[in-house]
């Protein structure tokens, strides 16, 4: 009889060292003040966790995800990117433009960022490199996500609107009854001095 040979197992791939699953994704993220460079990415990242969660289930998102933060982190020490605010939440970050000719070519509109460094012709090779590694998870999540911004926006734009009205109508209420109260006490002055008035005319006839 042959003696049997071990059966031997199959290798697993192991994933790049960079590869990051949602749940790291999701601890850098929440980590990002130590990491200036990340604002970015977690404010992206919390949009889609509130609005489109189903979107970080899928690994085409994860995998563009991983490209677009490993972009961020090549330039943490000449790029910066801002920290985003409940003001703000909805109005910036997604929609970019890449501006094509001109002094600025290669930067790019409305990307939330800020340059340690000051060399036009370095900050726009990286706006313009971190832009295109942003493309693809954009293009990715972009269909579902921005129609629920743009309903946010709007729904925000009104909350603004109507918070000021409120402000405005109270500040008017508020000069109303001080009016009221200093008229009255006016009122009153002028009641004593009818009243005095009118006692005095008595007296006078009573005499």
């Amino acid at each position: 009889m042959e003696e049997s040979k071990p059966v031997s197992k199959p290798v697993k791939e192991s994933k790049p060292v960079n590869t990051m699953d949602k749940k790291s994704i999701a601890r850098l993220c929440s980590s990002r003040r130590k990491n200036q460079s990340l604002h970015w990415a977690a404010h992206i990242y919390q949009l889609l966790d509130e609005l489109c969660p189903y979107l970080l289930l899928r690994e085409p998102v994860i995998e563009a995800f991983n490209t677009f933060i490993t972009s961020l982190r090549k330039y943490e020490s000449e790029h910066h990117t801002f920290y985003f605010t409940k003001r703000n939440k909805y109005s910036s970050g997604i929609i970019l433009t890449l501006i094509t000719n001109g002094l600025n070519k290669g930067r790019v509109n409305g990307m939330p960022s800020r340059f340690l460094i000051r060399n036009s012709a370095r900050e726009n090779e990286i706006s313009n490199d971190i832009y295109q590694h942003f493309l693809p998870l954009y293009e990715l999540i972009k269909d579902d996500i921005i129609p629920i911004i743009e309903q946010k926006k709007k729904e925000h734009r009104k909350q603004i609107q109507e918070n000021r009205l409120h402000m405005e109508l109270s500040h008017v209420n508020q000069l109303i009854i001080k009016l009221k109260e200093r008229y009255e006490k006016t009122l009153e002055n002028l009641n004593r001095t009818i009243i005095h008035i009118n006692n005095e005319i008595v007296q006078l006839n009573s005499t």
